[in-house]
């Protein structure tokens, strides 16, 4: 049977869903294609295919039937439709930071979700780690020599840091679904000629992210020496989840600055890398901050026009 262009990208957008779906679930490469599986839906939503997202999410859970997850794809098939709809709603609206926000929200309370039906059904994520990193020292010896701590010390170690780091990380994965989900939607827009306003470089959070910032970061300076307790561990990763926010905003901003001047697209993404070498990171930061009380694009702009 013919399709038209529109049905065939549509029929496209559903098929690469479920094989992205398909690596998510049944392959060890679940955590990276995890972070791109929501594009296909919010490209099928965002382009007035809602039937067919919609249809595409339900086949998916009906087929998770005829596997032992149904209850996690349950909940990823929700998650991933609201998701979409956040996103579509914040391309339409003009309001991606709002959506950003929110969608991030939602991919965390889903990760908690999966971290909590995993432990009930006695899979725990951490038992595995745990069993893993045994499994890794046993093979490689020579780890405890490099450490100088004995097989039991190390993993102590180790499942101490993983502890400390593992919201950050689970919070960092969040925040970076939905935005690699609009880089991606907005990319095949541009190659279907259409033309679709730019997103990452207007991204501007909320006010209320730099004291939450800054009180974290005095609690965090306050409180070195006392890492293995609950209370440290719990503003660190305040700290680090809310400096992660200000680097997303400070790279928009200098993506704007860059975009400005039409510069080859080669040079700005070697500037961007500039700005992840830890030296600079901290004026990444800085400029997050700043752009958070005074909101520079406007003042670049009204500077501009003077």
């Amino acid at each position: 049977m013919y399709l038209n262009d529109a049905n065939r990208r549509a029929a496209v957008a559903s098929t690469l869903f479920f094989l992205l779906l398909g690596v998510a679930v049944f392959t060890g490469l679940s955590s990276l294609a995890l972070l791109v599986v929501p594009a296909p839906i919010v490209y099928l939503m965002e382009a007035g295919y809602t039937r067919r997202a919609v249809g595409s999410l339900a086949i998916a859970f009906l087929f998770s039937f005829l596997t032992a997850g149904w209850l996690s794809m349950m909940l990823l098939c929700v998650s991933v439709g609201i998701l979409a709809y956040l996103l579509t709603q914040g391309l339409r609206k003009q309001t991606i930071a709002l959506a950003i926000i929110q969608s991030s929200l939602l991919m965390i309370a889903f990760f908690l979700c999966g971290f909590v039906l995993a432990t009930l059904s006695g899979n725990s994520f951490l038992s595995a780690l745990k069993q893993q990193l045994q499994a890794s020292i046993h093979t490689n010896p020579q780890l405890t020599q490099v450490t100088n701590l004995s097989a039991s010390g190390l993993l102590i170690q180790l499942m101490a840091e993983v502890q400390l780091l593992l919201p950050s990380l689970m919070v960092v994965f969040a925040v970076s679904i939905p935005i690699v989900s609009l880089i991606i939607v907005r990319a095949v827009h541009r190659r279907e000629g259409r033309t679709v306003q730019p997103f990452f470089r207007l991204i501007r959070f909320p006010r209320s992210i730099l004291p939450i910032f800054v009180i974290s970061f005095l609690l965090v300076a306050l409180g070195i020496g006392a890492k293995q307790t609950v209370y440290w561990q719990l503003v660190n990763n305040v700290w680090m989840i809310t400096a992660f926010l200000l680097v997303i905003q400070a790279i928009s901003l200098v993506w704007w600055i860059l975009s400005r001047r039409r510069i080859g697209l080669f040079v700005i993404f070697f500037l961007l890398i500039l700005l992840m070498v830890p030296v600079v990171l901290d004026l990444v930061i800085l400029l997050g901050a700043v752009d958070q009380v005074v909101s520079v694009r406007k003042w670049i702009q009204r500077f501009t026009k003077s």
